[in-house]
Formats: structure tokens, C-alpha cells, sequence
């Protein structure tokens, strides 16, 4: 299990590590170690012979090889829970393999992306958009990914956001992302987008006054 000590939202903290002290307390089979990354908001106890600190690990492991570990095609990646019209939720599992082809054939055939080029997916890492194209989809096709901490309004954008902007060449986010950045935040200059070939925007609905803003 890898979890942080609590999440940082507008205006409160919620601490994690309670949360899943708890899932573990629950589950049939249950993890033999939990990295923990202590955030100095809120620092959270950590369970003897079970728990590591993150940053302690790190240290310990700084400038080792550590191998590649192989997975079949077959193995599963995630669960993606969904309600449909029962109100039960049920775990889609998805495999390694068919996802990575797709998502490698996405990232040259769609996006127009080759090794080396940015990346950044305005998404939330928890959902299926998230992970897919902030991690694994970039990796696998040699593309460097942006991720930032944070919501499109209420958070202080990092002091050199404007030099790694001026590198993306594509950006995809969700309209939700959008009409959060149009009605609430700042607006992006020509000069730290200038770099950009292309903004996808998918998933649901975007006013025609956000299609209209970012041209």
C-alpha cells in the first residue's frame, strides 16, 4: 500500500492515513508494507513492522538498480468500480495488456506524440483518465509527463509553472477542469502556451464560451 499522511484540499486537510489504517483493518488479505509520504501538514503514526516512511526509504534506496518487474498481459492493472443502475457497486477489472497497446497506439495516433515531447493531463490521478494518461500512457511511449499538485482554482501554482508550460506540446483535461479555470481562475497567456500543438478536451460537455476562450 502506498498512501500519503493526508490530502491537501481548498480551504482543509483531510487526513489519509486513518482512512486506510481502517481498509486494511477490513480487508481479507492485507498488505505486508505501507509506504507512508509524511506531509509536514498533518504527520501521521505510523503501525511498527508494517509502515515505512517514504522519504526514509528513498534515502535508504538512493542510487540502487532496482529491476523491472514483469508482468503478464493478463495480469490485472486496476478495479474500476461502477454502480450502473443497481446503486451496487461492481469491480470492472482491467488488464495490463490490452490497455498499454491502446494507450501507446493513443498517444501517436491521436495526440500526435513521439518520445521526448510533454505531456500534461489536467485530470485527477484517481481516475481512469488520470492514471492512464499521466502515467502509464506516457511511459510507455517515451513522453515526459507534467503532474501538478493541485485544483484549477484555490491553489497557489508553483513559482516556475510558467517554464514548464512553455514545453507542453499537448494538454488534455477533462470540461469539468475548464469551467473551473474559466469562472474561477487565471487566465493562461500566449507566452507560456506558445509551445502547445493541440488541446483535447473530452469525457462531457464544454459551454461554447470555454471552446471559444481557448482558441
Amino acid at each position: 500500500m502506498i498512501t500519503a499522511s493526508c490530502g491537501l484540499e481548498p480551504g482543509r486537510i483531510v487526513a489519509y492515513k486513518p482512512l486506510v489504517d481502517q481498509a486494511i483493518e477490513m480487508a481479507r488479505s492485507k498488505p505486508e508494507r505501507c509506504l507512508v509520504l509524511q506531509r509536514p501538514e498533518l504527520r501521521a503514526d505510523l503501525v511498527s513492522g508494517r509502515d515505512q516512511d517514504f522519504e526514509a526509504a528513498v534515502t535508504q534506496h538512493r542510487g540502487a538498480e532496482i529491476a523491472c518487474v514483469s508482468v503478464k498481459a493478463t495480469d490485472p492493472l486496476y478495479i474500476l468500480y461502477t454502480s450502473g443502475t443497481t446503486g451496487q457497486p461492481k469491480g470492472v477489472v482491467r488488464d495490463n495488456g490490452g490497455h498499454m497497446v491502446a494507450l501507446n497506439w493513443s498517444m501517436r495516433n491521436i495526440y500526435g506524440l513521439k518520445p521526448g515531447e510533454v505531456f500534461w493531463t489536467a485530470s485527477d490521478i484517481g481516475w481512469v483518465v488520470g492514471h492512464s494518461y499521466i502515467v502509464y500512457a506516457p511511459l510507455i511511449s517515451g513522453v515526459t509527463t507534467l503532474i501538478f499538485e493541485g485544483k484549477p482554482v484555490g491553489t497557489r501554482m508553483p513559482a516556475r509553472s510558467g517554464v514548464l508550460f512553455r514545453n507542453i506540446m499537448c494538454g488534455c483535461s477533462p470540461p469539468r477542469r475548464r469551467r473551473s479555470a474559466l469562472f474561477g481562475g487565471r487566465t493562461a497567456t500566449a507566452s507560456c502556451c506558445g509551445s502547445i500543438r493541440c488541446r483535447i478536451c473530452g469525457r462531457c460537455f464544454l459551454p461554447a464560451r470555454g471552446r471559444t476562450r481557448r482558441r
